[in-house]
C-alpha cells in the first residue's frame, strides 16, 4: 500500500524567492511521485499569505487534526520554515508529528 502523504504549503507573500504556492505544490507533488507516495486532494494543506511565526493557521490546524486522527503517514513540506519560522514552535510541531508516528520530510533538504 502506498504511503499516504500530506503536502503542507505556506507563503507569507505573493512570491518569496520564487517559492510561490504553485511552485511549492508542483515541487512537493513531484517529490511524492518520485517515491510512489499517494497524495489525495484533501491531504493538500495550503496557508497563503500567513506568517509562519504563528501556529494558529487554518490549513495547519486541519493538518494537525488529520495527524491526530491518523489519516496520514507522512508530511512533505519544502523546508522547515514552511511549517514554522520560530525554532521552538517548529520543534513543538515536529515532536507532535513524530509522536504520532509520522515521517516529516523537507523536500528542499534531500
Amino acid at each position: 500500500m502506498a504511503r499516504q502523504a500530506a503536502l503542507y504549503i505556506r507563503t507569507a507573500a505573493a512570491d518569496q524567492e520564487g517559492r510561490t504556492m504553485a511552485w511549492q505544490l508542483e515541487h512537493l507533488q513531484a517529490y511524492a511521485r518520485e517515491r510512489d507516495w499517494q497524495v489525495v486532494p484533501e491531504q493538500d494543506y495550503r496557508d497563503e499569505g500567513v506568517c509562519g511565526l504563528n501556529l494558529d493557521r487554518p490549513a495547519l490546524g486541519r493538518l494537525r487534526a488529520a495527524v491526530a486522527r491518523g489519516d496520514i503517514d507522512a508530511i512533505i513540506a519544502a523546508a522547515p520554515d514552511r511549517l514554522a519560522r520560530d525554532g521552538a514552535k517548529l520543534a513543538q510541531l515536529l515532536e507532535e508529528f513524530v509522536r504520532a508516528g509520522l515521517q516529516v520530510v523537507f523536500a528542499d533538504l534531500v
